[in-house]
């Protein structure tokens, strides 16, 4: 993309930009420790600084008092971690053959709906997210269901 392409988007953004407020201080703070619906919204290949590579996998949540926060999810591509991505990816509907194929994920995971339990953790001098587990939201919710239902056996 050229300057006068740069400029010419830029331009087009002017209304946009006029027409809305910062976003509210604080908005970079971790969620509360709990439950979320959640959609992804985007997932790149990553590089750590350790040259571990990775598929970074962001999520808006969907329903409650945090919709439209975000929460990303990385998971590194070792060779302890593979069974795990793998896992990870299928329970959001994507199952890779290589992990070449990663590359390939984006359009696969957009808009893939999952409830992601959310926790937090100190990372230099920093307290951040971490998802511990997801599911699907029907499995979640099945689950949900059949816990409810076992409330009621005599």
């Amino acid at each position: 993309m050229g300057d006068k392409d740069i400029l010419k988007r830029l331009k087009e953004l002017d209304e946009e930009w006029q027409g809305t407020e910062p976003a509210a201080e604080g908005s970079f703070e971790p969620l509360p420790e709990g439950d979320y619906e959640c959609m992804v919204i985007d997932a790149e290949i990553v590089k750590s600084q350790n040259d571990n590579v990775g598929l970074n996998v962001q999520f808006e949540v969907v329903k409650g008092d945090h919709e439209g926060r975000h929460v990303w999810h990385s998971l590194w591509l070792t060779q302890k971690n593979i069974p795990y991505v793998k896992r990870d990816l299928a329970i959001l509907g994507y199952e890779a053959k290589t992990a070449s194929d990663l590359t390939k994920a984006k359009p696969h995971l957009m808009n893939k709906k999952a409830i992601l339990r959310v926790g937090q953790e100190e990372y230099e001098g920093r307290t951040r997210n971490r998802v511990k587990w997801f599911a699907r939201v029907e499995e979640a919710e099945a689950a949900q269901q059949e816990a409810k239902d076992d409330d009621f056996k005599f």
